[in-house]
């Protein structure tokens, strides 16, 4: 009899080492650089970062950076932070040489000593004549790099002469301009020292160090000027009609090309045309992600939706469909099994089978 038993434990240890292990969905990113050197593929899992590959190199122009496609549009592509929930074909981007800004020269006007000093707190700046880029209005922040672990720490108190202040802003080129890597900042004529907090070759979100001197020219004597702000339509880079199973390992996820400090700032979610709870939804960076928890989608109803963003300065919707998971049951008819389905059901069957054939040869020795 204990001769049956190992041949029973046997083939149920065989059974199971030899089951096929179920892979994580994976797809492919390749790289087309427009003439330029070869750069292998990558074959990486659903909803991954890839690996920065080695920029190609291409004779009489300089490599400006990675984008995608979306209909005739071009979409830079951070690889620091872009996830990829499909196979992706990335196209290099070239210009030339004169194309490339290494130096941005910026007059600013440095705040008043004995001013109150908020986070709101605004400066005025402006680019140099004929600048290929653009500059947006900041705000004063100290700095919240790893010293900080993320946090923003705010200012109190009144601006002070030889004290250093961070201020932040945003840098973007012009159609067909790109920032250098090392591109130098200088402030009122004087190279100063900066931290990005994060961009692409085409923009740049920095923070730069300013000291306050006495020499400085009081802002008391300035006129504000009104600025006329039209409602942008922000593009959905990700996710955009997608299907969507309510049974699947991963998050409801989009991507839109909107900076994820202005969607912190003011940015709302909407579901059907109803404002969704924060609670229902993360976000992260990279442009803005918007990340639906599966408690919440597991109760949106099967068939297509449509989802909203929107900030202070514009909105981008989005369309998709809920596919419901299938139950089998009795009384309703199942869909034809995958591939993988019918391995593991092969698997089982031939399992089951020599289980019983091995309990009916351990009962025929008992009882003959």
């Amino acid at each position: 009899m204990k001769k049956y038993f190992k041949s029973l434990l046997a083939v149920v240890i065989a059974a199971v080492v030899f089951v096929p292990a179920v892979k994580a969905e994976e797809i492919t990113v390749t790289f087309d650089t427009n003439g330029g050197s070869e750069v292998a593929s990558q074959t990486i899992e659903v909803a991954s970062h890839i690996t920065a590959p080695t920029n190609p190199t291409k004779e009489g122009v300089v490599f400006a950076g990675w984008y995608k496609l979306l209909g005739d549009e071009k979409f830079p592509v951070n690889l620091e932070y872009d996830y990829f929930y499909e196979n992706t074909t990335l196209y290099a981007d070239w210009v030339s040489e004169d194309h490339i800004i290494k130096t941005v020269n910026i007059t600013m006007n440095k705040p008043k000593i004995g001013d109150d000093i908020t986070p709101e707190t605004e400066t005025e700046i402006t680019a140099e004549a004929g600048a290929h880029y653009n500059l947006m209005r900041g705000f004063f922040i100290k700095d919240y790099s790893s010293k900080t672990g993320g946090e923003v720490v705010e200012y109190s108190g009144k601006f002070k002469a030889g004290e250093a202040y961070y201020y932040e802003f945003q840098m973007d080129t012009n159609e067909g301009y790109y920032f250098d890597d090392n591109v130098v900042i200088k402030i009122n004529g004087k190279t100063t020292e900066y931290e990005v907090v994060h961009g692409e070759n085409n923009y740049i979100n920095l923070q730069v160090k300013i000291v306050n001197s006495e020499e400085q020219t009081p802002n008391d004597n300035k006129t504000p000027t009104t600025e006329t702000t039209e409602t942008a339509a922000y593009k959905v880079l990700d996710g955009d009609k997608q299907t969507y199973k309510t049974n699947s390992d991963k998050n409801l996820t989009f991507r839109f090309n909107i900076e994820y400090a202005e969607f912190k700032e003011s940015g709302k979610v909407y579901m059907d045309g109803e404002l969704v709870d924060p609670e229902n939804y993360s976000t992260k960076e990279g442009s803005t992600y918007v990340i639906f928890t599966k408690a919440y989608t597991k109760n949106l109803k099967a068939g297509e939706h449509t989802m909203k963003v929107t900030t202070a300065n514009g909105e981008a919707t989005t369309s998709f469909t809920i596919e419901a998971t299938t139950v089998a049951s009795a009384n309703k008819t199942t869909s034809n099994p995958q591939t993988g389905d019918n391995i593991m059901l092969y698997v089982s069957t031939l399992l089951i089978s020599l289980i019983g054939f091995a309990l009916v040869n351990v009962k025929r020795k008992l009882f003959n």
